[in-house]
């Protein structure tokens, strides 16, 4: 599934946190994966991004589903769920 509208937060910096993890990264989300790639993660990765978040996702038991940003941690490009972003205390 190809996201028709930017994520609600594109261009914003959020606040992630992973699985296992107790405490928050800063994340700048760029969009939705499948708009800055043009295809879901899930078919045929072919980039490292792609590789790293299909091993998390089976490791951690992340959802099967497009719902998945991509975006940059302290310079680091990752995929995220939109599960691991903490709403900010505005309810955003």
């Amino acid at each position: 599934m190809i996201h028709n509208e930017p994520h609600p937060l594109a261009g914003s910096v959020v606040s992630i946190s992973f699985v296992g993890e107790s405490h928050l990264f800063e994340f700048h989300l760029e969009d939705w994966w499948d708009r800055v790639s043009g295809k879901s993660w899930q078919v045929a990765p072919t980039v490292l991004v792609e590789w790293k978040y299909a091993s998390y996702v089976e490791a951690h038991g992340m959802p099967l589903d497009d719902d998945v940003v991509y975006g940059k941690s302290h310079g680091v490009s990752l995929l995220v769920h939109v599960s691991e972003i903490i709403p900010s205390v505005d309810g955003v």
